[in-house]
């Protein structure tokens, strides 16, 4: 396919996140967009399923999709289906983690390098007269972004040793999660009503227990409004 998450909404296909490293990552699809038509037909009075068979295909043939972003005129993206490789399994690891489609919450790879990204949403408020995000919105946030690196961290272990091939994983069938021990949100300032950015720095001590600090940050990386530290049993080897 094309590599993209996606829903419906009145009657469209909304893009919830494009896959790292696939051609609709590459073409610039962003998580909001929507596409209007497939190939120059519209999709309205399509399901779902219907849209989605529409847009998948063979590996090597192009499709050509319409979206729409806010306040910019409709644009045409036309990408070359190709299959699922190495550059995708962080989508497959961050799918098994619980709440992240409800927050909205993707993650952004460069190198070996993950970065949580939580775009703003009116939901995500918890105090409208301020505004500021709400600090279990926030505390949540971190806490993905750990459970993420971490299970990033063993399902590239499992991939370097051989025990998994990469055509092997899905969002059902993933090494089991690392299991919370503590987890403790310092509040460094409100967070605003924007985008906001987190990464986390792994420290293992041994085969089944790791340390996670994470920080996020809105505008400025080097101003961070919240941080946090979490301890976390790792999952046996299976």
């Amino acid at each position: 396919g094309v590599g993209m998450e996606v829903t419906q909404e009145d009657g469209y296909v909304k893009v919830v996140s494009p896959i790292d490293g696939s051609p609709a990552k590459e073409a610039g699809i962003k998580p909001g967009d929507y596409i209007t038509e497939i190939n120059g037909k519209t999709v309205l009075g399509l399901s779902l399923t219907e849209a989605v068979n529409s847009i998948r295909g063979e590996e090597g043939e192009s499709v050509t999709l319409t979206i729409a972003r806010m306040n910019e005129d409709p644009k045409d993206y036309t990408l070359v289906r190709r299959s699922v490789d190495r550059e995708v399994v962080s989508h497959e690891v961050k799918d098994g983690v619980p709440y992240i489609r409800f927050l909205g919450i993707h993650f952004d790879r460069r190198g070996d390098e993950l970065t949580a990204v939580l775009p703003f949403d009116d939901k995500l408020i918890g105090n409208p007269m301020l505004p500021a995000l709400h600090g279990g919105v926030t505390a949540a946030f971190l806490e993905v972004t750990a459970h993420v690196v971490l299970s990033w961290t063993i399902a590239w272990e499992h991939m370097e040793n051989g025990h998994r091939g990469v055509d092997e994983w899905n969002a059902r069938d993933l090494p089991r999660m690392p299991k919370t021990i503590d987890f403790a949100t310092d509040y460094l300032r409100s967070g605003l009503p924007r985008d906001a950015y987190a990464r986390a720095r792994v420290n293992r001590s041994g085969r089944r227990y790791a340390s996670v600090h994470v920080e996020a940050w809105q505008d400025n990386r080097e101003r961070l409004f919240a941080q946090a530290t979490g301890h976390f049993v790792m999952p046996g080897a299976g």
